[in-house]
């Protein structure tokens, strides 16, 4: 009896915790920086070498120097790009995808940004790209009704080997460029939405695939939005309906097992989230109506902000938010 006692003390003390935790940290101070007096924003973000990147509506990167403050805009110098809407460190190089009509990969080389066209991505909107030292993999919306996928591992791109047919209404988004994810080299995932949401996973570098629906609510512009694995087994998915932003109903869920199973949150995030990150043993989710964190792996979330958040990264120190008209919100991290 004495047992069970000391286990519900400790159990309510561990809940009082993350409660005053959650007041604590509602009322954080934030460092606001703005990189360019344009009125765009950035759907991506990348941290490098103590050096903020995005990639912005306006088509153009900014990088914005943590330690000197310098900022610099870089632009194609031989043809306007559209929207810009992730950006990527793959294999030592800056690279940023455009979403729209037609997908371009741009490069960021000689203080300019550098177009490479590709026959197998013209007319495909690429919706992500996730890549490290050794390989990348990107994915867009299906053409006639096949999933667009590609991975470079030797300097050059390719179509995956392996196809996935979409279901009517089926597509990616590309709010933050976050629906893909490379984990350990060879194994990728990405996550669909619309009139259904699933979870694909291929662990042979898109030779074969593996598919789990995903239980958000169906529809044009609903479903899952943003995918993130803290490793091979734990990961969380998050989106709801962007025009709805306070709308929580289904918007986040967990696994444990690396995708065959999906829980329901049961705190949900505070409305439509785009992005979701993890760090330090804290999951961080954001969307137009806000930023929430988790301390439980996806379970339970809290809010921090009810601010406008796009895209999210993170050092060892803070957590970098996009926000409207070219700024950056600064938020140090959970310890």
């Amino acid at each position: 009896m004495k047992f069970l006692f000391l286990i519900f003390f400790i159990s309510i003390l561990t809940s009082c915790k993350i409660i005053k935790s959650s007041s604590e940290l509602n009322s954080i101070k934030s460092e606001i920086i703005e990189y360019t007096a344009d009125s765009c924003y950035a759907r991506g973000i990348l941290i490098k070498n103590n050096i903020l990147y995005t990639a912005n509506s306006n088509g153009k990167i900014y990088s914005y120097n943590l330690s000197t403050k310098e900022k610099i805009c870089y632009e194609s110098k031989s043809e306007k790009i559209q929207e810009l809407r992730d950006i990527q460190n793959i294999k030592d190089d800056i690279v940023a995808i455009q979403s729209g009509t037609s997908g371009l990969v741009v490069h960021l080389k000689n203080n300019a940004l550098e177009i490479e066209k590709h026959q197998i991505w013209d007319s495909v909107f690429l919706d992500g790209i996730d890549g490290s030292n050794n390989i990348a993999f990107m994915m867009g919306d299906p053409i006639q009704n096949i999933f667009s996928l590609y991975k470079n591992e030797n300097n050059k791109w390719e179509k995956c080997d392996g196809n996935i047919s979409a279901l009517e209404g089926e597509a990616g988004f590309s709010a933050s460029g976050t629906n893909v994810q490379i984990l350990n080299d060879s194994t990728f995932i990405f996550v669909s939405g619309g009139s259904q949401s699933r979870y694909f996973k291929s662990s042979n570098k898109g030779k074969t695939w593996s598919s789990k629906m995903l239980p958000f609510v169906q529809g044009e512009g609903i479903g899952a939005f943003s995918v993130c694995f803290k490793d091979d087994l734990s990961g969380v998915v998050v989106g709801g309906n962007y025009t709805q932003p306070t709308n929580k109903m289904k918007n986040s869920f967990y696994t444990k097992d690396g995708g065959k199973t999906w829980e329901i949150a049961t705190i949900s995030p505070n409305g439509y989230r785009s992005a979701v990150h993890f760090k330090q043993g804290v999951y961080y989710t954001c969307g137009t109506n806000g930023l929430d964190y988790s301390l439980d792996y996806g379970k339970t979330w809290f809010s921090i902000s009810t601010k406008c958040f796009f895209a999210m990264t993170s050092d060892d120190e803070n957590l970098y938010l996009t926000s409207k008209n070219g700024k950056i919100e600064v938020i140090k991290l959970i310890k």
